[in-house]
Order: C-alpha cells, then sequence, then structure tokens
C-alpha cells in the first residue's frame, strides 16, 4: 500500500513539474507559423518596383520666369536655344502598372508639379506623404511598434521575428528618392528663381537674370549678369558675375570676377579673385579677394584679406583683423576705424604718401619716423613732446643700457624685466620692448604730397599695425 502510493505521488510531481515545459513547447508551434504581416499605416508594401523615365515639355520663351521649389531632388538645368522647358527625371513605379501608368499619374505620385502661368514655369518636387520611402528612424520606429504589440499578444515573437523563410517586407519607393536627379533644359535668357533645400543644384550655361535661395544646398554655376543669393548652411562656387548681392552665413562661397558685390554674411568664408567694389557687412567671416579696385563698409571679428588695392579702402569695425599684401601707387585713400585688430598696410611700392594715426595703447610698426600730433586734451607733459619725433626703441635701448642681470634671463624674462625698469623709470613712456609702442597721434608723410597721393587716415585702439 506504501509502494502505490509513493507511485502516486511521484508521478503527480513529475506531472506539475512538466506542465510549464508542455505549455512552452505548445506556444512555440504556435509561433511558428505565426508571420506578422500587418504594414505599419504610413507605408505600403508592393512586390517590385522599376525605375521609369519621365519626360514633360512645357512652351517658354526667353523672357519667362522659371520658378523651381525643389526638396528632393538635385537639379542639373541646362539652358538652350528652343523656346520651351522640358523635364526629364526617373520615379520608381510598381512594376504591374509600369506599363499603364500615365506620365499624369507618375507625378501626382512622385510629387512633381510642371505647370505654366501666362510667362512662368512653375515646378516643384516634393517627396509624396502617401507614398514617401521611410526613414531608417522611420523603419526601426515601425518595426519597434509591432515587436512590442505581438509581445503583448503572444509573449514570445523570436520566431516569428527571426524566421529565414518568412518573405521580406518591401518598401515603396514610388516617389523621387532624395539624391534622385531631375534635369531641365530651359531658354537662354529667362530668368530663374530657385528656391532649394538639402541637394544640390548645377546650372551648365551662362544666366542673364536670377536669384537664388539655398538651405543645406550646394550650387555650381557659370556666369551671371546679375544674380541675388540668400542661403544658410551651403557650398557655392559660380565663376564671373557682373552684379552680385549675397546674404550668406555658415557655409563656403568661391567665386571668380565679381565686377560688384554687396556682401552681407555671417560665419562665412568668402573667397574671389578680383572685382570693382565691394560693400559688406561682414561678422565673424573670413573674406578673401586676390585684387579690388575698393572696399567699403563694417566688419565685426574675422579677417579681410586683400591681396592687391588699386583705389580705395573705407571700412570700419570691431576686433577685424585686415591685412593688405600690395598696394597700389594709384590708390587714393586708406581709411580705417578698428579696435583689438592687426593691420598690415605695407607701403614698399608707394612712393608719395601720408600717414595720420589715432589709438590708444598700439603697437605701430613702420619705415617711416613718427611725429606726434598734439591733442586738443593733451597733458603739459605730451604738449611738450608734440610735433617731435616719436621715441623709438632704439632710442630707449640707449637711455637703457643692458644690466648685467638680464645675462642669465631667457629672452622672454629680459623682455619682462627691461619693460618694468623702463616702466619704472618713465612711467609716461610710449616705448616697449615688445614693439614700437606709439603715441596716441602721430603724423608722417613721404615724398610729394602736395599733389595726388595716397592718404591713410588709420584709427585703431590697442592694434598691431604694420607699414612695413
Amino acid at each position: 500500500m506504501n509502494k502505490k502510493i509513493v507511485s502516486f505521488l511521484v508521478t503527480a510531481i513529475i506531472m506539475v513539474l512538466a506542465q510549464p515545459i508542455l505549455a512552452q513547447q505548445q506556444r512555440n508551434r504556435t509561433n511558428k507559423n505565426t508571420v506578422v504581416t500587418k504594414p505599419s499605416s504610413d507605408t505600403v508594401i508592393v512586390a517590385n518596383t522599376v525605375l521609369k523615365e519621365l519626360a514633360q515639355e512645357l512652351p517658354a520663351d526667353k523672357s519667362a520666369v522659371i520658378k523651381i521649389v525643389n526638396t528632393t531632388c538635385n537639379l542639373d538645368i541646362r539652358p538652350w536655344a528652343e523656346a520651351k522647358v522640358r523635364m526629364v527625371t526617373s520615379v520608381y513605379v510598381a512594376e504591374e502598372k509600369a506599363d499603364k501608368i500615365t506620365p499624369e499619374e507618375m507625378m501626382e505620385n512622385a510629387g512633381i508639379i510642371f505647370k505654366s502661368f501666362g510667362n512662368r514655369v512653375d515646378i516643384q518636387t516634393r517627396a509624396s506623404f502617401e507614398n514617401e520611402r521611410p526613414s531608417l528612424y522611420q523603419r526601426i520606429r515601425n518595426s519597434s511598434s509591432n515587436v512590442s504589440q505581438d509581445m503583448a499578444e503572444n509573449h514570445s515573437l523570436t520566431s516569428s521575428l527571426f524566421n529565414t523563410t518568412q518573405e521580406p517586407v518591401r518598401w515603396n519607393i514610388t516617389g523621387p528618392s532624395t539624391r534622385q536627379k531631375m534635369t531641365l533644359y530651359i531658354p537662354k535668357g529667362c530668368k530663374l528663381d530657385i528656391d532649394n533645400r538639402n541637394t544640390s543644384v548645377i546650372i551648365n550655361d551662362d544666366i542673364n537674370d536670377a536669384r537664388f535661395k539655398l538651405n543645406h544646398s550646394n550650387l555650381d554655376a557659370r556666369n551671371f549678369g546679375k544674380v541675388y543669393i540668400t542661403a544658410e548652411y551651403f557650398a557655392i562656387n559660380i565663376s564671373d558675375v557682373q552684379e552680385a548681392e549675397l546674404e550668406l552665413e555658415n557655409g563656403n562661397f568661391t567665386g571668380g570676377i565679381l565686377q560688384t558685390l554687396d556682401l552681407d554674411s555671417k560665419s562665412s568664408e568668402i573667397d574671389y579673385e578680383s572685382g570693382m567694389s565691394l560693400y559688406l557687412r561682414s561678422q565673424n567671416d573670413r573674406i578673401a579677394v586676390d585684387q579690388i579696385f575698393k572696399v567699403s563698409g563694417r566688419k565685426l571679428y574675422g579677417d579681410l584679406r586683400i591681396g592687391k588695392l588699386l583705389n580705395e579702402l573705407d571700412v570700419e569695425g570691431l576686433n577685424a583683423d585686415i591685412r593688405i599684401r600690395s598696394i597700389s601707387p594709384l590708390t587714393e585713400k586708406i581709411k580705417i576705424v578698428d579696435q583689438y585688430a592687426d593691420l598690415r598696410l605695407p607701403v614698399k611700392n608707394i612712393t608719395n604718401y601720408a600717414v595720420l594715426f589715432k589709438g590708444e595703447k598700439s603697437t605701430v610698426f613702420t619705415p617711416f619716423e613718427k611725429v606726434a600730433v598734439l591733442d586738443p586734451i593733451a597733458t603739459k607733459e605730451e604738449q611738450k613732446t608734440a610735433g617731435k619725433p616719436a621715441t623709438t626703441r632704439k632710442s630707449q635701448m640707449e637711455i637703457h643700457p643692458l644690466p648685467k642681470e638680464v645675462d642669465g634671463m631667457t629672452p622672454a624674462e629680459r623682455q619682462r624685466y627691461l619693460f618694468e625698469l623702463i616702466k619704472k623709470d618713465s612711467p609716461n613712456s610710449n616705448a616697449s620692448f615688445l614693439g614700437e609702442r606709439a603715441p596716441s597721434q602721430f603724423k608722417a608723410s613721404n615724398g610729394d604730397t602736395t599733389g595726388k597721393h595716397t592718404r591713410f587716415d588709420i584709427t585703431c585702439n590697442q592694434c598691431s599695425v604694420d607699414f612695413k
């Protein structure tokens, strides 16, 4: 009797322990045949897609305005002699509809608008809301959403997620992808008005009149008669322009000969070959021009570099470094109002010039003799030195011969020691062993200044100025 009871109890215990294992095996067999077929609400599952060419034309004469709003395609614009606009691109369509779909349906599915309104042709490219290819983030989010839902229902999706025999999900690509190419043939002489985002624009011939609004875009073009560009986060490379107006922020601009340039820029790099005039409103830019006739405007922070100045410079700024490599003898005026800046204004190529400098605590290097100018509110000691040559480093060295204490010092320690020695002995001295400390105002001249000559009018506080 005892043996039967013991046998029954052992059997019962084994059944209780085996029940979870049997239940798990049953769930695994159920999940093995489960396939996730419910698509996300913003995707369409299709069997296959094919790439089909789309070409459309509209009449337009040489005086037409071509308005382009583009967010999805790389644009290749080609002016031609025909009096019409031709658009050529490629669109992904479902394989079973490839032979039946009309151009109008292709444009609608692809998010393309191609219409004419009188003397204007409108071209728009945008991703279709229903047929837009999901981003990688969207696909991951959709997959995660499906996984969470089925895990809540079945408690396990291991077999359904990693079953290699399951039909893979295909994404519908019925609109042009982010880098799809569109070629536009436009009449020569027409006006271009382009609003472009996130893609590139290439123009393969000259354009008389064009306007661009660019955001996260590249522009490569040839010559323009007149061009107006507003750009943020950009890279622009163009050739020669007769008249240019640029509003730039956070990008790179490279140009050829820009005869007339009106520049309003922030945090950009601008580099071009030459021009007649440059009017700038610049903040924290690096501007370089190889040769320029006239420069004017204002500049805050950054650099302005000029290879050769031909006639005139008139710039007001703050903490803006201005460096000129060569000044033509025909230059009439160089006027700078600046602070905390490095200026390079070499006079070696100029025979006749006059200099008027104003600036507190500035260091000025010159090949000429500085003559102090009396300030209306000058102190008595400054009045005594007015009209006399400014004190130079050489004369201070004669006044203060090197003492023996500096023999074992490093160059930096020696300079610091001598500067403090001079400062203690002559508190009002303008000399500094770190450079030629200039008086607050001085003048200088060279050659014949009675006739046509170059006039330097420089106001720069706490600056380093090099005339050599």
